[in-house]
């Protein structure tokens, strides 16, 4: 079966580059991917109509049985992947659009009409939340809707095996730093417990256009044990989560399914976060860790707090974590589940 997806740049930060990436070497599949969007330092408005040009090309030559899209609901990516949706069907392709990230101001201004008009003749959406689902039930959409992950790397996790870190309290939040993302709140909360336990580190891994005021606001407010790593990958990435047991991510983001809270319950972590996207469907508070939905830092500070008094609760809820994970989100498994889906998407007549 041959697949065209269209993707961003598979280097740039970001959710859906990631992913991508991750799923590559484990396609079955005749897989291409088509690359869209900002890069070359020139923007995607830019490149929009040379891009769309190029897309047809590849339609043409390459002749896939399914076209896969692959926006977030967002101003930008909606009105875009709704054009490459025209041209495919216009050229009787069939078409699987594939929502990651799901921005909740933005789903306000989308209605019944618009949203038909411009994704209503999709053969199938993919969502990453049961939620965004029933809205797009709501929206009048009544082709097939498949619920999928995101993944985890198996290669990042190759020679991995849990075992607690005793006695010590090493938190991390990961992610691109954005103010949404709650990097400042993580950094706070951080800084009062790291005043109670003067030996508790932080790990800030991430790149993104916050982080040199994310640097100069911990610098100015003299956080101590805390450290910048920017955007890492491989075993310079394993080392960090392999050495860490907390993750804190207090986001305010338009997320779909956060891949670094995955890639950090695979790794053992205590998860400290908010219940946004897709991590409503699986996330068990109290055992998976807190989904804690208030920006009141005191209630994240908390958390830490019962951690720190009972690490033996870190372990237990670590080893549920991992377990979780390796069960349900390594990248093969993933693949092999979204190839199911493509297939049954391309057998439906």
């Amino acid at each position: 079966m041959k697949i065209l997806i269209n993707t961003p740049k598979l280097d740039k930060l970001g959710g859906v580059s990631n992913h991508y990436t991750g799923l590559k070497k484990y396609w079955r599949n005749n897989v291409v991917y088509n690359q869209i969007g900002r890069r070359f330092y020139f923007p995607g408005f830019f490149l929009l109509p040379f891009d769309i040009i190029f897309f047809i090309i590849k339609l043409l030559m390459f002749r896939p049985e399914l076209v896969v899209l692959n926006p977030s609901l967002n101003q930008k990516a909606y009105f875009r992947d709704s054009i490459y949706l025209k041209v495919s069907k216009l050229l009787q392709f069939k078409v699987v659009v594939f929502f990651h990230g799901w921005d909740k101001q933005f789903e306000k201004k989308i209605t019944k009409k618009s949203f038909i008009k411009s994704y209503g003749v999709s053969d199938s959406i993919i969502i990453l939340a049961k939620e965004f689902k029933n809205k797009i039930r709501h929206w009048g959409y009544n082709n097939p809707i498949f619920l999928t992950t995101t993944k985890v790397d198996d290669k990042l996790l190759k020679g991995f095996t849990y075992s607690p870190i005793n006695n010590k309290l090493k938190v991390i939040f990961f992610a691109r730093i954005t103010y949404t993302k709650g990097v400042y709140i993580a950094m706070d909360v951080f800084n009062e417990f790291q005043k109670l336990h003067p030996k508790a580190t932080l790990d800030i891994i991430g790149d993104g256009p916050e982080l040199k005021k994310a640097i100069n606001y911990a610098s100015s407010k003299e956080i101590k044990n805390i450290v910048f790593h920017g955007q890492i990958n491989g075993e310079n990435l394993k080392q960090i989560l392999s050495q860490s047991n907390i993750n804190l991510f207090p986001t305010n983001h338009g997320e779909g399914m956060p891949t670094t809270i995955l890639e950090s319950m695979a790794f053992g972590h205590v998860i400290i976060t908010k219940l946004v996207g897709g991590l409503k469907d699986f996330f068990k508070n109290n055992q998976m860790g807190w989904a804690i939905n208030s920006d009141n830092k005191d209630l994240f500070l908390l958390r830490l707090m019962e951690l720190a008094q009972n690490t033996a609760l870190i372990d237990k809820i670590g080893k549920l974590n991992y377990k979780y994970a390796k069960d349900n989100f390594y990248a093969s498994k993933v693949a092999s589940k979204l190839e199911s889906i493509f297939e049954e998407i391309s057998a439906n007549k």
